[in-house]
């Protein structure tokens, strides 16, 4: 899907930026918009280009849409979980 939206945009700096306005109008708080955005880089890797988001470990948890999404090792899907093991992830910013 990107990749046609950049071939269709025609140049890397119209698609950085394409982005980085997704990244402000979501629904994402705007600390962390804002820091996600200072820190979207493209680098060239193999003949590609890839555009890297580096973010650094907050100081709270971040709720989207009323879910509170949990790592698990590589798994990143939204996970139900109860209070004491949100409150667990809660102390982890501590």
């Amino acid at each position: 899907m990107y990749l046609i939206e950049l071939t269709l945009m025609g140049n890397l700096d119209d698609y950085i930026l394409f982005i980085s306005r997704k990244i402000r109008d979501s629904k994402l708080p705007e600390w962390l918009k804002t820091k996600i955005n200072t820190n979207l880089t493209s680098i060239n890797y193999m003949n590609y280009t890839v555009l890297m988001i580096h973010i650094e470990a907050g100081n709270e948890s971040v709720w989207y849409e009323d879910k509170l999404y949990i790592r698990d090792g590589h798994e990143k899907q939204a996970q139900e979980k109860s209070g004491s093991q949100i409150s667990a992830v809660y102390n982890l910013f501590k």
